[in-house]
């Protein structure tokens, strides 16, 4: 009975961390239908339009973009869905389990109490029974009759030291039962563990490639706005003789910042003397002028600090700084 009885208590613990494990499997499934659904209704919300040109990409980036979207999408739930689907695998392994935990339950249930019927039995077979006095009893019976009693008392010695001992050893069993059971659920939550280990490495590799994906498409991105604000500005300074601009500064970790430093034949403009600074303006001018295709008159102040003017297709004024006040025109 005693065996029995561990084997119960052994099998009602299993009982319980498989129940538990269900219930967190169930728990864990909830978790991920609801991540499915979220993930699933995620529309496109990022930009189409070019940061740099401030225009809309044309049709085959959008195609692109809006591709690698759908393509992450597809990619997380289907991850999604074969978590759930390993979770499910488990819940079953543990319905099925608990089903034949429960059935070997019953059983024992029922051996336990065929042998506490025949314990029951066996008690009422050594107790006492009122002795019927009669008369002329043989010899042999009253000597039978004592030894009856003797082994009576034995019995009786045995089953109390037997008892001690077993209760002793059972003690001793469900102690040592406690702990298997202990390091059992231990087990069982470490090969959970190590479940969520193995799913976030594989999510780790996943994401690992998409953030490769991503560095690519930033580079090549960084690199047509290099290659689109050097070919503006070669573009601009095409337009003027002496006079060149730098619009663009690409900066130390590589991004560009928007700037508008001149030069003139390579000199910075503020470094730049009278006579520099005054054909430069005239350079500039002269382009404006053949771009929006207008013609004015341009008047050069200090025009005795030049000796070699640059030609432009406009008339020009010259302003000399003359001794004497009268205003005369050359």
């Amino acid at each position: 009975i005693i065996d029995k009885q561990t084997s119960l208590i052994k099998i009602e613990d299993l009982i319980k961390t498989t129940e538990a494990n269900i219930d967190n499997g169930n728990s864990l499934l909830k978790e991920l239908r609801e991540k499915w659904t979220t993930e699933n209704q995620k529309q496109f919300d990022g930009s189409l339009i070019c940061p740099t040109c401030k225009r809309e990409f044309d049709e085959d980036k959008k195609d692109e973009i809006l591709s690698d979207f759908n393509k992450h999408k597809a990619e997380t739930l289907t991850e999604i869905q074969n978590r759930a689907n390993n979770y499910k695998k488990d819940l079953s392994d543990f319905e099925e389990s608990l089903l034949d935990l429960k059935l070997d339950r019953e059983k024992l249930v029922e051996e336990i109490g065929t042998l506490q019927n025949q314990f029951d039995n066996f008690r009422e077979f050594t107790e006492e029974k009122p002795v019927i006095e009669k008369e002329d009893y043989p010899i042999e019976y009253y000597t039978l009759q004592k030894e009856i009693e003797i082994i009576k008392q034995e019995l009786q010695a045995i089953s109390s030291n037997d008892n001690t001992v077993i209760l002793e050893q059972k003690q001793q069993l469900q102690s040592n039962l406690n702990v298997v059971v202990s390091k059992l659920a231990l087990k069982d939550n470490n090969k959970f563990i190590d479940e969520k280990i193995n799913n976030y490495l594989v999510q780790e590799k996943e994401l690992a490639k998409i953030f490769e994906e991503q560095q690519r498409k930033i580079f090549l991105a960084d690199e047509y706005t290099r290659i689109y604000t050097s070919l503006v500005q070669d573009k601009i300074n095409d337009l003027f003789k002496t006079v060149n601009f730098r619009l663009f500064e690409t900066q130390v970790n590589g991004e560009i910042k928007e700037t508008c430093e001149v030069t003139v034949n390579g000199v910075p403009y503020p470094s730049v003397n009278n006579a520099g600074k005054i054909n430069a303006g005239l350079d500039v001018i002269n382009s404006l002028s053949e771009h929006f295709e207008k013609r004015v008159p341009i008047f050069v102040d200090n025009a005795e600090s030049i000796t070699d003017i640059l030609e432009v297709k406009s008339q020009i004024v010259k302003l000399y700084v003359a001794k004497n006040l009268n205003l005369q025109i050359l």
